[in-house]
């Protein structure tokens, strides 16, 4: 089976959420026998894609930004008039849209979640308006969906109407050969120290979360820092907060590398992931494979992850966090969490996504 794959996503310079997604799939799917994968990509300004195991087609002579704006006329170019699709059996989207076929060749289309329909306030006004516009086409045409979770899933059903074949894949952490490297310019001692990975933006709620942690003792606050690591996104209110260094405990590192991030998983108390919203609890398990539990917002992706070993707090209430983070700094207590909730890990392989993957594809395009 010849299957070509959206590997714009790796083009995106600081991978994020759906680059990284997009990479694990290419080295899964390339593990496998009887599957020829190869990405397609613009590639205007000769950048290095983060993968490089996968032979990329990639269109050099035009941006790839210049599709936005027929997208916004709600024209969509088809693939064929920038890239070769002869022998190819599938074309599998990684992030949301997926542009037409003239070969009407059976496509896939991966959708993360539906923030911008739920909660457009917290997503970018150009990319909402452009999947508002283009999605319930690339949903009308696929010949299947894939998506992370089943509280996405549930959403697209429900909004699109969509009865057509579907496919949750869990996102399991991503294998890495990182080698753990300290932060020079980060001042803080090993597993004493609370940690945020991630773009700061509105709907990662890190304004609960340092609110949270402005409320513990100060004593505790000297004791245990709060790190955030992560590119600046579109939150100003929070990054004003935090550029402006209104707490000395409270540390922004901007984007760090995979090692660095490495490093900061290891030697955490606990990673605070506060979001409102998620299509999945990537960082979850990203955080539990590297030796970190996790403080988790009750909401549903959270949930279907992490159960009953979940310690979680309501989105809205502070309260709850600074208990919890209070909680997380007696060394038993956060021990005994972290023993619980790495059991939930041999639950999430890409070895298993892959196959699910192949066989699902194999069904709808029999």
């Amino acid at each position: 089976m010849k299957i070509l794959v959206d590997a714009n996503p790796l083009y995106a310079g600081q991978l994020t959420g759906v680059g990284y997604y997009t990479e694990s799939l290419l080295h899964g799917l390339r593990k496998l026998n009887d599957v020829d994968v190869s990405g397609f990509a613009f590639n205007f300004m000769n950048k290095q894609p983060s993968f490089e195991s996968v032979l990329i087609n990639e269109q050099t002579i035009l941006p790839g930004k210049l599709l936005s704006y027929p997208r916004y006329a709600k024209v969509e170019l088809p693939l064929e008039l920038f890239f070769n699709t002869k022998g190819v059996d599938l074309i599998m989207g990684t992030n949301y849209l997926l542009p037409p076929s003239l070969r009407h060749i059976p496509s896939v289309a991966t959708i993360h979640d539906l923030c911008f329909i739920d909660h457009p306030e917290w997503v970018q006004g150009r990319n909402a308006h452009i999947l508002k516009q283009l999605l319930p086409r690339t949903i009308a045409r696929a010949s299947g969906l894939i998506t992370i979770s089943n509280f996405s899933l549930s959403r697209i059903r429900e909004i699109y109407n969509y009865s057509g074949p579907a496919l949750v894949v869990d996102i399991p952490p991503k294998t890495s050969m990182a080698k753990a490297k300290k932060i020079v310019r980060l001042d803080v001692r090993e597993h004493k120290f609370f940690l945020f990975v991630g773009t700061i933006e509105p709907r990662k709620n890190l304004g609960l979360a340092l609110d949270a942690y402005n409320a513990l003792p100060l004593s505790l606050q000297e004791e245990y820092p709060f790190v955030l690591a992560g590119k600046p996104g579109w939150d100003p209110e929070v990054l004003k907060r935090i550029r402006n260094k209104e707490n000395k405990n409270v540390h922004y590192l901007d984007y760090v590398t995979e090692d660095e991030r490495t490093w900061l998983y290891q030697n955490t108390t606990a990673t605070i992931i506060p979001s409102h919203y998620e299509g999945f609890g990537m960082m979850t398990l990203e955080s539990l494979a590297l030796g970190a539990p996790t403080i988790t917002s009750d909401i549903p992706p959270q949930r279907e992850i992490l159960g009953s070993y979940g310690q979680y707090f309501d989105t809205k209430n502070r309260q709850q966090l600074t208990e919890l983070l209070e909680k997380f700094t007696n060394a038993q207590f956060r021990n005994q969490v972290l023993n619980d909730q790495i059991k939930v890990l041999p639950n999430y392989s890409w070895d298993k996504v892959s196959r699910n993957i192949i066989e699902f594809v194999e069904k709808i395009i029999a």
